[in-house]
């Protein structure tokens, strides 16, 4: 039978519902619970987030809320049932609809097309055109040293053999003096006009490259299978409520490490009736995915046990970064994170926590511990780096930059759980050029 959730502190509003011939049950607000059991027909009635309220429409509950036209006396106090009825209260049901085109003003108009080119010229570098144009400056120079230095010889020596420097043992003698005063010599001469001509070049060569630098190099992440590694190195985040991290305890590995995917699979197959589970089997899964679900954004510390799960049973060994405003919750954490991979059989995953606590925003200092740690993973287990793997989820942003930039050119990856718990491996690399084939 469906359900009708007044979501609402005042009675009169319940009142004014009531003489409507509308009842349900009156509620303050929306627990997580609440949300959860909710089912398509289901109505609720009172003012939600948008964005709560979009996401109980596409689940399919009714969602209806008071639309009242108020002056500024009416507004920020409670109103009675007549105010109600003077102020033209209605019900306005909300829907949600996929709107495929949006007709904007032309001063609102965007160039789409000129965009794109835009973001794809500048996340990927330099065209053919421009890749091949240094390429051809650079081959031109290179080849036409000898044409340089023959024409500097020719166009400097009369002047330079001309040149009547004063006596060597003279006083006055300047540097320039003394430096054509060596090179009178056709030997010495040569080697003064090939060696400025050598700078030039150089010079020359130097500039283009400083001025082409972020077209002639340019970084990428590809993203590449998730191949199961022997290490792993994390971080710590900020722990959860007390509450939320007792019922995560109670979860299985395969339960809390399952990305939402698998999570509908396995909720079609019990709705279903699938004769694979018994009934007390059954009833304990729909339990635990009523929990799952309910930790699923307000839980953090469940993104660095999919990124384990995702890699075992091969993984072996976990190195945790500390930081220094999340290091008193490390014995939680990893004791939370011992458990689940102790009850699921993997008694034989190290968990190790790295030296020295970083600033949780300080790039350098967290760069330098992911360094270390692999090294420290190299050293002490013998494991090559494609055995290693960093999970960038957890900790700050500033921690999921210096993971990337820790995995360029190397043959490390760096994992990413994202909010439907999937896990996705990128393999930083800095190419030489960027030439559109």
């Amino acid at each position: 039978m469906a359900r009708t959730l007044i979501v609402t502190r005042h009675a009169p509003i319940v009142a004014w519902l009531s003489a409507r011939g509308i009842s349900g049950e009156m509620i303050a607000s929306l627990d997580d619970t609440t949300l959860l059991s909710l089912k398509s027909g289901d109505r609720v009635i009172g003012p939600l987030p948008f964005r709560l309220a979009a996401s109980l429409v596409e689940k399919g509950v009714v969602y209806e809320a008071i639309d009242l036209e108020l002056d500024a006396s009416g507004r920020g106090r409670e109103l009675s049932v007549e105010e109600m009825d003077a102020a033209g209260a209605r019900l306005v049901q909300y829907v949600v609809r996929r709107v495929d085109h949006i007709d904007l003003p032309d001063e609102l108009t965007v160039d789409r097309q000129s965009i794109q080119k835009a973001r794809h010229s500048k996340n990927r570098g330099a065209k053919f055109p421009t890749a091949a144009l240094a390429i051809l400056l650079l081959t031109i120079v290179v080849l036409s040293q000898s044409w340089l230095f023959q024409t500097l010889w020719d166009t400097f020596q009369p002047a330079i053999l001309n040149s009547q420097p004063p006596d060597p043992g003279s006083p006055t003698l300047s540097f320039w003096g003394r430096l054509l005063a060596a090179a009178r010599s056709d030997q010495g001469i040569r080697l003064l006009i090939q060696g400025g001509g050598a700078f030039v070049l150089l010079a020359t060569v130097a500039w283009i490259v400083y001025r082409l630098r972020g077209r002639i190099l340019y970084a990428t992440f590809g993203i590449r299978p998730v191949d199961p590694r022997r290490v792993l190195i994390t971080t710590v985040s900020f722990p959860p409520k007390d509450a939320l991290l007792e019922e995560a305890t109670r979860l299985p590995l395969e339960i809390l490490g399952a990305s939402r995917s698998q999570i509908e699979r396995l909720k079609k197959r019990l709705e279903a009736g699938d004769a694979r589970f018994g009934d007390s089997t059954r009833a304990s899964l729909q339990s635990q995915i009523l929990t799952v679900e309910k930790l699923r954004f307000g839980f953090p510390w469940q993104q660095p046990v999919r990124a384990a799960r995702a890699h075992l049973p091969v993984l072996q060994h976990i190195l945790v970064i500390v930081s220094k405003e999340t290091a008193g919750a490390y014995d939680q954490f990893t004791g939370f994170l011992r458990g689940r991979l102790d009850a699921a059989g993997f008694q034989h995953v190290s968990i190790m926590r790295m030296r020295g606590d970083v600033d949780i925003e300080d790039h350098d200092q967290i760069l330098a511990s992911l360094k270390a740690a692999i090294e420290l993973a190299r050293s002490k287990w013998g494991v090559k780096e494609e055995d290693i793997v960093i999970d960038c989820t957890p900790g700050s942003k500033v921690f999921s930059i210096a993971a990337a930039i820790a995995t360029i050119n190397r043959a490390v990856t760096v994992a990413y759980v994202n909010n439907d718990g999937q896990v996705a491996t990128y393999d930083g690399s800095i190419a030489l050029m960027d030439i559109d084939t």
